[in-house]
């Protein structure tokens, strides 16, 4: 873990209590920053250890259910320098999306907009914004990487609600001067996350049944929750960094077999692969009503991660196969 740096920067995390928020808000703590989160009223302190529930002063912490700008965020945002913005309405997985593009919009582009007015009316330096690799699109093109300066292509509202708020924060930039930072991360895993997916690959890796995915060659990056926590410490204490779009990864990019295999290294099982065609398998996706999820095991989403690396001249600490180890790790009694 990257070393604590001398600064008397106060930061304030939106979405404190989800899982990327609670990793980065124990990290500060820990590091002796003064931090300030932001939660929903609803489970309001999720992911968050009791030591550090127990030990929260009174303005370290705001409970506020929305976005919409009232004296609440005014008190939130009081003598704040960096912003970490991470709060927003997720992904929604058999979801059709359409039925809830409202929601994206109202939480993901017009709160953004909200906080970031906010923050700039209080004198905050700087705002971080963590948005998605899916406003490049579902898949790579022409089996090349995506990059910061590609054409953005965003397919779903949920990337479109992300990518309305990131345009919105850099023009905002240019008038006010407050900094921006926006990291566009693919799938971020590890052991407090989302624990559906590895716990069902889990069961089938436990299970010894033989999966179809031997024909498949795609390519998808990842990140390790410490490795995203180490690159938002940078993008909070990096000085005279500007304006920037990060795309991010864990440095390797891995297919569906890849990501198996390292599971079942995990576990101590062996994994059983057999080879049907990519064709075959989309056709049994489409008569089953699978087909997103056939796209997502066969297609390709993956990212050139160089700037945020050289910018910082920063490496992530954890290699995929130890992230995937820990998270596996910590998963196991869910078996």
């Amino acid at each position: 873990m990257i070393s604590y740096v001398n600064c008397d920067y106060k930061v304030l995390i939106t979405g404190a209590n989800g899982f990327i928020g609670s990793t980065l808000y124990s990290l500060l703590d820990k590091k002796g920053v003064y931090v300030r989160g932001t939660f929903r009223k609803a489970n309001c302190f999720g992911k968050l250890s009791n030591h550090l529930i127990n030990n929260l002063q009174d303005d370290r912490f705001s409970i506020i259910d929305g976005f919409e700008k009232n004296e609440k965020w005014e008190y939130a945002l009081k003598d704040i320098d960096v912003v970490v913005h991470l709060a927003a309405l997720v992904h929604q997985m058999n979801v059709n999306e359409e039925s809830i593009a409202d929601k994206y919009f109202k939480i993901n582009t017009t709160g953004t907009i909200n906080i970031a007015e906010m923050a700039v009316n209080v004198g905050v330096r700087r705002f971080i914004f963590l948005s998605t690799v899916k406003v490049h699109g579902e898949k790579n093109i022409d089996n090349t990487p995506f990059h910061e300066t590609d054409e953005p292509v965003p397919e779903e509202p949920y990337s479109v609600s992300k990518l309305e708020a990131e345009k919105y924060l850099l023009s905002l930039s240019i008038k006010t001067g407050m900094e921006v930072i926006i990291i566009r991360p693919p799938l971020v895993y590890g052991p407090k996350g989302e624990k559906g997916n590895f716990v069902r690959m889990m069961k089938i890796i436990n299970m010894g049944i033989p999966l179809p995915f031997g024909d498949i060659k795609n390519k998808r990056s990842i990140i390790f929750i410490d490795n995203l926590i180490e690159a938002i410490f940078y993008c909070i204490f990096h000085t005279k960094i500007g304006n920037k779009v990060f795309l991010i990864s864990d440095g390797i990019d891995v297919s569906t077999p890849d990501i198996f295999q390292y599971i079942a290294d995990a576990m101590g099982k062996k994994l059983k692969l057999i080879s049907v065609p990519i064709p075959i398998l989309r056709s049994i996706g489409g008569i089953l009503g699978k087909s997103k999820e056939i796209s997502r095991l066969t297609n390709s989403l993956y990212v050139d991660s160089s700037l945020i690396r050289a910018t910082f001249n920063w490496t992530p600490t954890y290699s995929t196969n130890d992230g995937i180890k820990q998270t596996v790790d910590a998963l196991k009694k869910s078996l």
